[in-house]
């Protein structure tokens, strides 16, 4: 006879835990699997924990959040009915062999964060996030499991958590630590050492005691991601650190943040299908999967998460699909699909507040979303075009206009953040190319980066000296080097001289006369601060004798204050955006001359007279 709990058959045992024994289950009614959880712990402090989780993840409805059907009592054992999750932990899939590929680490993080981000509007701080408490099933979704620590925003936590170990107390924030209440930063902290796990294969603070652990945590800055992995892209490992920040208020403010900033790097590395090089391209099924079922799986899950509008996790998953079967019509197909502008998710879309949205209206909007959310501005002004006579309310222009300056805006910061990242990696590259002695190849890649830097600062003058240390041999090379940091102090420029000084330094040979000229732009900087500390002097005391003449009334032909104030400081402002800042203060010191109460002059020179003394 089958065994049963309430009315749940018993089908095998498949685990313990703390609280009691976990079952697999059939329910009868529903025709369906279920995990029941049955707490046989007398201890009070584990059943409080029981019955929290029941209360609050019986509340949290959400794709990757384990879902409660049911609690009861079997005469005074108390049970917990879940949806029956096969597939392993993400501890599990981190150790498995080969690696995880990018795409499956980012759908991930991902998945991950929108369960997090939603507990969290719900008024719910898990507490205990770790890659343990994290189900992946087989098709690579994922589940949040475990609430019985977890606190409600709202009201005050008695409960512990108890039988910590090494792999728990590694993910607890310095915070905690500290003995403060749990906030939401707290599980950002926590989901920053999963992200870094997950990305590096190892963990942010590693040592082999707990105390070592708790002593890492809260006085020690883990490795940067790029040492261990010199792949991941450099906007995801700075990411991650945020959310390892040892102060609250300095880690990412919301996982919704967080979420967009995945799904922005997304596209930003996977936009084209492919892989970011440096990366794992190769997606890994469950040992015991066949690989094309995995990959069929991939493709349902890219499908539902595309017909709901989730575009940026779609194209994850669709990558990660390409890494299980290779390039494919028909994943190629839905890797446009994705790309390509369409109607958008059905359903009513806000107008005015004041009238329903006709449906060429919502389709229209729909279709300028899409078209903005992929970045395809080429089509967007022949689709405003068509849906002209559509879009003409001012209310439904208004909201697109500001849809399209949002989204310039995200793809602003995105270029910006690539072009960033390109130029670092040149002058790494650069920097390697000529410690081997490839000159010729370090001038051609800097003048292909020098465009993405407006300025043309670092990577200008790192051809600059290039291109000096490279027309001679021995003295000859020493003297173009020197000459050409020495015209950068010449005209002022004592930061970047500063700078070309340290990469001469790194150059190989041993130059002396590199360090003669260091000590040369020592003794000119302290003797201009010297020039303007006695400058400074003479004004003041020239303040002093003209202040009891002055009557306090403006000449008949003088022009208002504030516009006679604005023409002084015009020069000064055009000397500074020169980069010239001793003719910026000369004409700093005739201002003050000719406009002796003047209100911003007058904190101009009292800045610069305290940071003289400073100096002195």
């Amino acid at each position: 006879m089958t065994e049963k709990l309430g009315k749940y058959e018993l089908v095998r045992r498949i685990g313990t835990g703390s609280f009691g024994l976990l079952y697999e289950a059939f329910d009868p009614h529903l025709k369906r699997s279920v995990a029941i959880k049955v707490c046989t712990s007398p201890e009070e402090q584990v059943r409080l924990r029981f019955y929290r989780e029941a209360e609050i993840a019986g509340n949290l409805v959400h794709p990757n959040i384990a879902t409660v059907h049911d609690f009861g009592f079997h005469g005074e054992i108390p049970y917990l009915v879940e949806e029956f999750l096969e597939g392993s932990d993400l501890d599990a899939r981190i150790d498995q062999a080969g690696g995880l590929a990018y795409s499956q680490q980012l759908d991930y993080l991902i998945q991950l964060a929108r369960g997090l981000g939603h507990a969290h509007a719900e008024g719910v701080i898990h507490r205990d996030v770790k890659p343990s408490n994290v189900r992946i099933l087989h098709d690579d979704s994922l589940k949040i499991l475990d609430f019985g620590v977890a606190k409600r925003t709202d009201a005050e936590s008695k409960l512990t958590q108890v039988g910590n170990t090494v792999g728990t107390a590694a993910y607890l924030s310095p915070e905690l630590l500290r003995g403060r209440e749990a906030s939401p930063a707290s599980d950002v902290f926590a989901f920053g050492v999963v992200a870094y796990r997950l990305l590096a294969e190892e963990r942010p603070f590693a040592a082999t005691s707990i105390s070592g652990v708790l002593a890492q945590i809260l006085h020690e800055d883990p490795k940067p991601l790029r040492r261990i992995w010199r792949g991941c892209p450099r906007r995801l490992e700075a990411m991650v650190h945020r959310c390892l920040e040892k102060e609250p208020g300095d880690r990412p403010p919301s996982f919704r943040e967080i979420r967009n900033e995945l799904e922005e790097i997304a596209f930003e590395t996977l936009g084209g299908g492919s892989v970011p090089e440096g990366c794992r391209a190769e997606a890994r099924p469950f040992p015991d999967q066949d690989p094309g079922d995995f990959e069929e799986r991939l493709v349902e899950r890219a499908r539902d998460l595309q017909r709901g509008g989730r575009r940026g996790p779609a194209l994850v998953v669709v990558a990660t699909a390409r890494g299980v079967g290779g390039t494919s019509d028909r994943l190629e197909s839905l890797l446009q699909e994705i790309s390509r502008v369409h109607s958008g998710p059905s359903g009513p879309v806000p107008g005015d507040g004041t009238a329903p949205v006709s449906s060429g209206v919502r389709e229209a909007r729909a279709e300028i979303r899409a078209l903005l959310y992929v970045g395809n501005f080429a089509e967007l002004e022949l689709v405003l075009r068509s849906h002209r006579e559509t879009l003409e309310p001012p209310d439904v222009l208004t909201e697109i206009r500001t849809d399209l300056l949002d989204r310039l805006a995200a793809t602003r910061r995105a270029l910006a953040a690539r072009s960033s990242h390109i130029l670092d990696e040149a002058l790494d590259r650069a920097r390697e190319l000529w410690h081997s002695g490839r000159s010729g190849s370090v001038r051609r890649l800097l003048r292909a980066v020098i465009p993405l830097e407006p300025t043309g600062g670092r990577a200008r003058e790192l051809l600059h000296l290039v291109a000096a240390s490279s027309r001679g041999d021995g003295r000859d090379r020493e003297a173009e080097i020197v000459a050409s940091i020495g015209g950068l102090a010449d005209r002022g420029r004592y930061g970047e001289a500063g700078k070309a000084l340290r990469f001469a330094r790194s150059l190989p040979g041993s130059f002396s006369g590199v360090g003669m000229v260091r000590r040369q732009i020592a003794r000119r900087l302290r003797d201009d601060l010297e020039e303007l500390d006695s400058r400074w002097q003479r004004l003041q005391e020239s303040r002093e004798r003209l202040a009891p003449e002055s009557t306090g009334e403006p000449a008949a032909d003088s022009a208002p204050p504030e516009t006679r104030e604005a023409e002084l400081l015009a020069p000064i402002r055009r000397a500074a955006d020169r980069g010239s800042p001793r003719e910026a203060l000369e004409a700093l010191l005739e201002a003050s001359r000719q406009a002796p109460d003047a209100q911003e002059i007058r904190a101009l020179l009292e800045e610069i007279g305290e940071l003289l003394r400073a100096r002195s």
